[in-house]
């Protein structure tokens, strides 16, 4: 796929988005390159900082997925990543995640619950045996 040039909107808080490519649900921006799918700022970053070592993730400081401003990404670990979500508040756990498929009060009845098994919690809760075991040893959860 040919490479498009990008068209770039600046926001006051110093943010560049790229106005002609289409954000996904999470907001990030992504472009063909080399017969493969790529996250926009990762692209950027590499063109202008060199390439991003193994395992590492591209953090936007900005806290903005879909800005491509090199001066607002920096490279670090998933660690990182995580850490900077929780300073600004906007990590997401327990039920605010989307995937998740018990809720608080639920979580805490499987902790109470002395009678059943985990196979039979997991019956209960519509979850997998391993999860009501995770649950109930707080291995999962451990915030509540």
């Amino acid at each position: 796929m040919k490479a498009r040039k990008i068209i770039e909107e600046k926001l006051e808080n110093g943010c560049v988005i790229a106005g002609n490519y289409p954000a996904r649900k999470d907001g990030y921006l992504i472009v063909e390159r080399n017969n493969k799918t790529v996250y926009l700022h990762r692209y950027i970053y590499e063109q202008v900082y060199g390439e991003i070592p193994t395992g590492k993730v591209i953090r936007h400081t900005c806290n903005n997925s879909s800005c491509i401003n090199p001066k607002h990404l920096a490279c670090g670990t998933q660690k990182d990543n995580i850490q900077d979500e929780i300073i600004r508040g906007t990590f997401v756990r327990g039920e605010k995640n989307g995937m998740a498929k018990l809720t608080k009060e639920k979580v805490l009845e499987i902790r109470k619950d002395n009678t059943h098994t985990y196979k039979q919690l997991a019956d209960i809760y519509h979850i997998s045996p391993s999860v009501a075991h995770n649950v109930k040893m707080e291995k999962t959860w451990r915030f509540l």
